[in-house]
């Protein structure tokens, strides 16, 4: 097992694609915009039920989620996920797949349904 800090870097693909596991361990989060990269990679993601993850992750289905703050829970999700390969890597294929819902033609229709459902 290796930990690296490489800092920021220019193409962040290719160090996404080197992971076995990509953990959001966040107490507050809008959205967490990497773990959409995460799951665009194929890599299996552990996160916390935090902010707008929830809409992002489905427990189970496309990843793993723990409470905020609950560290024992984040460490058993990951655990999970890296003594049962082929389960997380099912989930990280099912993620990848679902990422349509948040492709730019499908929020921007979203978008134009709710101008038009306000502007009447």
């Amino acid at each position: 097992t290796a930990v690296l800090l490489p800092g920021r870097q220019p193409d962040p693909k290719p160090w996404l694609r080197s992971l076995d596991l990509y953990v959001k361990s966040s107490w507050g989060e809008g959205m967490g915009s990497v773990i959409l990269e995460a799951m665009a990679c194929r890599i299996p993601v552990v996160a916390t039920r935090a902010g707008g993850i929830p809409e992002v992750v489905e427990d189970g289905t496309s990843g793993r989620l723990a409470p905020a703050r609950d560290p024992q829970a984040l460490a058993e999700a990951i655990l999970d996920s890296l003594l049962d390969r082929p389960a997380a890597q099912r989930r990280a294929l099912a993620a990848a797949e679902a990422l349509q819902r948040f492709g730019l033609s499908v929020l921007g229709d979203a978008m134009f349904k709710v101008y038009g459902e306000v502007l009447g």
